[in-house]
Order: structure tokens, then C-alpha cells, then sequence
């Protein structure tokens, strides 16, 4: 279950490296090595120290904060994560600007007292609630581990087909800014030298990709994953059905585009081969961006 978890607060010197310490070895305990956690806060004073008190505290639990140094938020360490997790409302709110329209990996709010903790006995208080909180947030981890590898092994791997056409639409307006029409979604599945290949899931689809292909090249038009299922390797899925397509219709080469800023986007492709060839100035617009012109050889 590999997950990238962020715990998102005001200073990220208090309840968080003390959360992220306690996390670890939780995770440690478990066997899950793949887990990775880290903390931030919107008010951060970048690379400032826990202080002595808490490195007292955690040190009694056998963790070690002497390494901690406060991160402020950023949109990168934000696209890092896989779930982000508030500290509470007000941080909730402040990730609004980083996160748009997909709140979906956006966890319950860990709603813990954020005053500073002057003293040993108030940081032990505090280290009782981080304890608490923390396991609480284990046992949901174990649940979503089962559902999520129940969704995977109920999933089906299909080309899309005209009867699809309306749930294509859907995925489309959920996920772009501007979305194709059904006509234009129909216009292409028509084409013989198109491919739209689905995720669907009790004949829901949950993710698509769509790329057409000529004399040995193809392009990769679309990549589209339902937002209350993303962080689930479905995109990847999406693309290695994409790529054996390509194979199997001998082509040589695949280019894509993707906007500079979409992060989470590029490194899927950097994971699967593709590397950046070219750069499309004010491509993008709502909201404006760069476009990343990407290619992999087959």
C-alpha cells in the first residue's frame, strides 16, 4: 500500500514532528516500509528546531527530533503527497488554494489543540493525544488497505465503446477545465486509428486514456481518473493498457503533453520512461500554464 502522507499544520513544530515520529513506527510495526509521512505548516518558520521540551518528550517514546526542521507549505510538497491530512479548519481552508477541485485526498481534520506546549508535563499531555490520534488513524489505514485491494481485484480492463460515451463525458467535465462534448468523445472512438481503453468498475468507468496513432506514431490525448479514486494506481493502469495497444499495433513512439504545473501528472510519466522534448509557452489557460511536450520510445 504505498501511500505519500502530509500531515499539514500552522507552525509544524509542535503536534506534527511528534505525529510523523510516532506514524513511522506504527508503519514500522506493521511491515509497511513503503508508507512514507511528512508534515509541513502554513506559518512555518523554514528549518527552525522542536524544542527541547518536545525532544524530551519524544525522546522518552524512543523518537528522535533532533533532525526535524519546520517546512513551510508548497504547491510541490503538496502534489508530493498522496493524502494530505489538516491539522484544522483553518488549515483545511488554506488548502483550497494548493488543492481546487479534488478534495478527495483530503483526510478528516486531526482536530488537536495547536497551542504551543511550554513545559515537559504539557507536552506529555500532548504526547497522550498524538498517541490516541495516531492509532486511530492506523486502523483507518488498515481499512482503506482492504477496500482498496477489494476495488482493484473487482476492476475491468476493457476498450471504451459507444454506449460508454455518456460516463466518458462525466469523467471529462470531473477532471478538465474543458472538457470534450459527447459528439467530439464519439467523433473519435470512430476513427479507425484511435484507441480508448477503460477501468470500469460494476460498469462504472473510473478512469480512461485515449491516443490516436499513424505511421508508427502515437499521441496520447487523454488520462482521466474519477477524483474519488485517484492515488490508487489507476492512471498508471491506464497508461501500461495504452502503451500494449502501441505494441501491439507496432508503433515506435508515444507523445503526450501535460501541464508544467501538474506535478502529480509528470511523474507518473517520468516513472513509466517519458521524458520532457519540448515546452509549449501559454498552451494551457484556466488556469494559464506551460505545456510539457513528453515522448517515450516503444
Amino acid at each position: 500500500m504505498k501511500k505519500r502522507i502530509l500531515l499539514v499544520g500552522t507552525e509544524d513544530l509542535v503536534y506534527l514532528p511528534l505525529c510523523v515520529g510516532v506514524l513511522r513506527c506504527l508503519f514500522r510495526q506493521k511491515g509497511w516500509d513503503d508508507i512514507e509521512v511528512r508534515s509541513c505548516g502554513f506559518f512555518a518558520v523554514e528549518g527552525q528546531v522542536c524544542s527541547p521540551q518536545l525532544q524530551t518528550v519524544a525522546g522518552e517514546m524512543g523518537i528522535d527530533l533532533s533532525a526535524h526542521r519546520a517546512t513551510l507549505v508548497s504547491e510541490e510538497l503538496v502534489q508530493w503527497a498522496d493524502w494530505l491530512i489538516p491539522q484544522n479548519e483553518m488549515v483545511f481552508r488554506g488548502l483550497r488554494q494548493y488543492v481546487d477541485r479534488d478534495l478527495t485526498n483530503v483526510g478528516k481534520q486531526m482536530k488537536l489543540n495547536h497551542a504551543y506546549r511550554p513545559s515537559v508535563e504539557e507536552y506529555r499531555l500532548a504526547r497522550d493525544e498524538v498517541l490516541d490520534y495516531c492509532r486511530r488513524l492506523l486502523r483507518k489505514m488498515m481499512t482503506m488497505q482492504r477496500e482498496e485491494r477489494k476495488l482493484q481485484e473487482a476492476i475491468v480492463a476493457r476498450l471504451v465503446t459507444e454506449k460508454d460515451v455518456p460516463q466518458v463525458r462525466r469523467l471529462e467535465e470531473l477532471c478538465f477545465s474543458h472538457p470534450w462534448t459527447e459528439q467530439s468523445i464519439a467523433e473519435e472512438l470512430a476513427k479507425e486509428d484511435a484507441c480508448f481503453y477503460g477501468l470500469f468498475y460494476q460498469e462504472r468507468l473510473l478512469a480512461y486514456g485515449s491516443l490516436w496513432h499513424v505511421l508508427g506514431q502515437a499521441t496520447i490525448n487523454n488520462i482521466a481518473v474519477d477524483p474519488r479514486y485517484r492515488k490508487q494506481g489507476l492512471g498508471e493502469r491506464v497508461l501500461a493498457q495504452l502503451e500494449e495497444h502501441c505494441r501491439a499495433h507496432r508503433v515506435e513512439s508515444i507523445t503526450l503533453e501535460v501541464r508544467s504545473k501538474n506535478l502529480t501528472a509528470q511523474r507518473l510519466y517520468y516513472k513509466n520512461g517519458y521524458q520532457v522534448c519540448g515546452r509549449r509557452k501559454g498552451f494551457y489557460r484556466d488556469p494559464p500554464d506551460d505545456g510539457l511536450i513528453m515522448t517515450k520510445l516503444i
